[in-house]
């Protein structure tokens, strides 16, 4: 195998792990921020069934 064809085959092999990686970052990205979304939804939602039982507490106490 001449210098050239070797250059060759491992610049193409560089830019496929480039691509791999590159997209490896941006489905981990991804995947992060929708971790985060859904972080945040459960934290609300655990916010608004503390208040609807507090809300229910108050009204249960009163006659």
């Amino acid at each position: 195998m001449c210098v050239w064809s070797r250059l060759l085959s491992g610049l193409l092999i560089q830019g496929v792990l480039q691509q791999t990686q590159d997209r490896f970052q941006h489905m981990s990205d991804q995947i992060i921020r929708r971790i985060d979304d859904m972080t945040k939804r459960i934290d609300d939602l655990e916010k608004n069934i503390s208040e609807v039982m507090a809300q229910n507490q108050i009204e249960q106490q009163q006659p």
